[in-house]
């Protein structure tokens, strides 16, 4: 897997300290905590090729979800957790939680922590309290309440500021739900998510744009770290296969207006080659 996740424990999280004796050891316990329970979804699989490239390089994988993965595949040396009500939904306070999340602390002791959900506030403040914590940003929870930034009706990006303005658009762009309830708890998780997420050891992003967004909500740019994805490429490449059949371009994600699809459909009309498109998601 070409890309950076092996360095990652020794350069984003940890104390000088912490990285000489990792250095003598060369090994990092490291704690995964995301929305595993069922698998399949793009950051689910972020976890898994993450976990398996730092596994490999001779780490110790711990991983906390909220939900058993016996539906995904698990490399034989992951510890995994489940935890009920770890992700945010609407409660401040999750003692249960908290106690569970202890526990598994003092037992696995891990060295660093990468986040990939928004988290319970309770929660999500023990941890960043207990030990070094990562950030691994890959939606816009941190800038846009519906989380997306994308203006449904109109097809556009949003360039707006998170604020007053996200409650009516709402109802002019349906980029969220319109139901007053949902919308403020949908702004509320983006304010908590923020206030902890100003104490993190880093922020990982996946583009430049997504760091300039951050900028503008008020975070350091020395917290925020661009790494883009990485894409396993295999060591050999077979050679294409000759057949009359034309060739086809593969689409793989859910089929929502965010997800880009409609863009796929347009650059196929001004394609000059005749092109066959598989889709492979579900949605509407």
């Amino acid at each position: 897997m070409r890309g950076s996740f092996q360095s990652l424990p020794l350069t984003l999280a940890l104390s000088r300290g912490e990285k000489e004796k990792n250095r003598r050891t060369k090994s990092v316990r490291i704690l995964q905590v995301g929305n595993w329970a069922g698998g399949g979804g793009g950051i689910q699989q972020y976890i898994h090729d993450t976990s398996t490239a730092m596994s490999r390089a001779g780490h110790t994988v711990i991983i906390i979800s909220d939900g058993p993965s016996s539906d995904f595949h698990q490399y034989e040396r992951w510890r995994d957790y489940p935890i009920t009500d770890l992700a945010y939904s609407g409660k401040i306070s999750n003692p249960a939680a908290v106690r569970r999340l202890r526990e598994i602390l003092d037992q696995e002791k891990p060295d660093v922590a990468y986040v990939h959900n928004i988290l319970n506030p309770d929660v999500a403040a023990e941890l960043v309290n207990r030990l070094p914590t990562v950030f691994v940003h890959q939606t816009h929870d941190l800038y846009c309440p519906a989380g997306s930034k994308f203006l449904q009706r109109s097809g556009r990006i949003c360039s707006h500021s998170a604020g007053a303005i996200c409650f009516i658009q709402a109802f002019l762009e349906r980029c969220q739900s319109c139901r007053p309830n949902v919308m403020m708890q949908n702004y509320l998780r983006m304010q908590s998510a923020q206030l902890w997420a100003r104490n993190l050891s880093r922020i990982v992003v996946s583009s430049g744009d997504m760091k300039k967004r951050l900028l503008t909500e008020g975070f350091k740019a020395e917290q925020i770290a661009v790494l883009p994805y990485s894409v396993p490429i295999p060591e050999t490449i077979p050679a294409a296969s000759h057949t009359s059949q034309p060739p086809f371009v593969l689409f793989v994600g859910r089929i929502v207006p965010q997800k880009g699809l409609t863009y796929v459909l347009q650059a196929m009309k001004l394609s000059r080659t005749p092109y066959r498109l598989v889709v492979n998601g579900n949605g509407y």
